[in-house]
């Protein structure tokens, strides 16, 4: 809708103000061992905030991750009067962009409206590496409809063998899946 364009448009606008960084993992940077204390504590914060938990990654998982060149990462940072205020993790694989790990100093990630300068930042990165997708978790859909989200439903890469234990815990398949309850409440046919 036009008034959801406009709300973009304008959260955008805080773009300005903020030095955007594309950094590579294994870049040299991610062997000072202050920067990555303060890309943790940004993780712990998102973790601490947020109403869903997924496991709690340690410091040691986000060091190699971020010092290992190979795994054709990047890393989007994002600095406010020289703070590190935000950054995400991403892959490419596949002709995508995954986004994994976020990490955001609050208030000033909201003040500058973070999360749709980054989702914008990382849609860009993508087409200029003529990705076809660019993949987000399930966390926050609603947001992410606003941003112009399509969703899947989540593929669960579990599967019980036995047919008994399947039958008896098919009533419970609906505990696994917010992500299509959430779908049905709030995607229409003309959404995204």
């Amino acid at each position: 809708s036009e008034a959801r364009r406009k709300n973009i448009r304008r959260k955008l606008r805080s773009r300005a103000a903020l030095q955007v960084d594309a950094i590579p993992t294994g870049d040299a940077r991610f062997r000072d061992s202050g920067f990555l204390e303060t890309m943790y504590a940004l993780y712990l914060n998102v973790y601490q905030q947020s109403e869903v938990h997924f496991d709690l990654l340690t410091s040691s998982f986000f060091r190699a991750v971020l010092q290992d060149g190979t795994i054709d990462g990047i890393v989007f940072t994002y600095r406010s009067g020289g703070q590190l205020i935000g950054y995400n993790i991403c892959v490419c694989q596949n002709d995508r962009l995954i986004d994994k790990y976020v990490g955001f100093a609050y208030p000033a990630a909201r003040e500058h409206n973070l999360y749709a300068v980054s989702w914008f930042r990382n849609l860009e990165y993508a087409l200029e590496r003529g990705f076809r997708q660019y993949v987000a978790g399930w966390t926050d859909p609603e947001v992410k409809r606003t941003l112009g989200a399509r969703f899947t439903f989540t593929q669960h890469a579990v599967s019980v063998r036995n047919p008994l234990v399947r039958t008896l815990m098919k009533p419970f398949k609906r505990f696994f899946e917010s992500d299509r309850e959430w779908r049905a409440g709030h995607v229409t046919r003309t959404d995204p």
